[in-house]
């Protein structure tokens, strides 16, 4: 996929040190998985609130994070970083 929020900053121009990534496919792979926010981060050890600031893009996730929700959702990588119909050359 090739999509990025509108109105964020890509990744390279935060500096080297910056590695998070937004997940915008996070709330259709948690819809697949029939699960809530609450429940998905007690799967992974966080809370509600990050959740929610993940799926509204308010927050990106370290690769940490990416690997616990792929883990709780049985998803791929490129699930949660893919919206859902977005377009792929």
């Amino acid at each position: 996929c090739d999509s990025e929020p509108m109105g964020h900053t890509r990744t390279a121009e935060l500096g080297p040190n910056y590695r998070g990534v937004y997940l915008p496919g996070l709330w259709s792979a948690r819809m697949a998985a029939d699960l809530t926010q609450r429940e998905l981060a007690a799967a992974i050890g966080s809370n509600q609130a990050t959740i929610h600031q993940l799926e509204r893009l308010l927050r990106a996730a370290y690769p940490k994070t990416v690997r616990k929700l792929c883990a709780a959702l049985d998803a791929e990588p490129v699930d949660l970083l893919c919206a859902e119909g977005a377009e792929e050359e």
